[in-house]
């Protein structure tokens, strides 16, 4: 029998449309800013969807009809229908042999002409079918390209993306010792490549703290964030709202900064490098978390903008194991300049692994173990 695709509300992590009306003597404020939701259910076609790891990797295909998300216990990719709600198709891998994929993967893009690109554990990175066949494997070892022989492949970090045609690659350099952020960009045509240093990035490293008690370990830190653009890449952190802007064919790297009216421009209250106790730790993680947050920017190809949340998070509350926040939106236009800011009212956390559709956006939700998305749509 057919399954029924559920319309939900999710009183736990929304409430119905919001409408943000805060006056403001900023002319960037979104007076006439509202929005509504609606929730649906993917029917899994008597198969599984593993959300063990929330929605994990996944990527919209070229046509945005279609969301692949990598399931690492198979391991295979789910093709998930978007316009019907329904698991269309699900594509093996191989995890050894000439078909092998990286034993871990932390990241996966479509390139234009249909092809995927799984980059995994140790550096590796390839091009594969939706069948599983290996392509092509990728060579991004800095030994082998003019200009990073200081490097070394143990130097790449997890973050990664690729051109839209395949001809660069960029990776944000493992984080060391000396705390330096640093854009590594590779063209796999001239096999020549270039080091970029990202200082306005290295104020996330500041909110970092680690704490160990016996086996457990205790960990709050904010990240640096690596997103595909076209003709290049955009980095950003969780700490401040500035952003860098890498673009390949004039091979020039662009600092961008903004003066937002609704939140702080940046976390201002430091907290402590080393801590000696759990009870000083959650002090620090107290003062972490209760500054603002800011997430990636989502593009939306209906209106060639970009929107980014953030979040400032209220004061925890003794036996409450989550916390509500104030989720904001600022929203740019295809050149990063800023058009308007907004408080998200009946909202409490930011969207999650979120892009968007046909003008809307999409947010995962997990609804008692099964895959669901939360449809956002925005009014101006």
């Amino acid at each position: 029998m057919k399954r029924l695709i559920s319309l939900i509300s999710l009183p736990l992590i929304l409430s119905c449309g919001g409408n943000s009306s805060e006056k403001s003597d900023s002319d960037k404020i979104l007076e006439n800013f509202s929005f509504s939701v609606d929730t649906i259910l993917i029917d899994p076609s008597d198969k599984i969807i593993n959300l063990s790891y929330g929605i994990g990797n996944a990527t919209l295909g070229p046509e945005r009809q279609f969301l692949y998300q990598f399931d690492p216990s198979k391991p295979q990719i789910n093709q998930i229908n978007l316009n019907s709600f329904k698991l269309e198709n699900q594509y093996p891998f191989e995890e050894e042999g000439p078909n092998g994929i990286a034993p871990l993967i932390f990241g996966m893009q479509f390139l234009d002409n249909g092809q995927l690109i799984l980059g995994g554990y140790g550096a590796q990175y390839g091009v594969f079918t939706l069948q599983g066949k290996k392509v092509q494997e990728l060579n991004l070892n800095p030994a082998d390209y003019k200009g990073l022989e200081a490097l070394e492949i143990t130097d790449l970090g997890l973050r990664f993306t690729f051109s839209k045609d395949g001809r660069f690659g960029s990776v944000l350099k493992r984080i060391g010792e000396s705390n330096s952020s640093e854009l590594i960009v590779f063209d796999l045509e001239t096999m020549t490549g270039k080091v970029f240093w990202l200082p306005e990035m290295e104020q996330a490293f500041d909110y970092s703290l680690e704490f160990q008690a016996g086996n457990r370990i205790r960990f709050v830190g904010d990240g640096i964030w690596l997103n595909q653009i076209e003709n290049g890449v955009l980095v950003g952190n969780s700490t401040n709202n500035k952003l860098y802007q890498y673009e390949f064919d004039t091979d020039s790297l662009k600092l961008m900064e903004y003066d937002f009216s609704l939140v702080p421009n940046q976390k201002e209250r430091p907290i402590k490098k080393e801590v000696n106790s759990l009870e000083e730790y959650l002090v620090e993680e107290e003062i972490a978390l209760s500054q603002i947050y800011f997430g990636s920017l989502i593009y939306d190809d209906s209106s060639n903008r970009f929107f980014r949340f953030g979040r400032i998070l209220e004061p925890k509350k003794d036996g409450e194991q989550t916390r509500k926040g104030d989720i904001f939106l600022f929203m740019f236009d295809q050149n990063f300049r800023l058009l308007g800011e907004a408080k998200m009212e009946g909202i409490y956390s930011i969207p999650q692994s979120a892009f968007f559709k046909d003008g809307k956006l999409w947010s995962y939700v997990n609804v008692d173990d099964e895959l669901g998305f939360a449809i956002f749509d925005f009014k101006f």
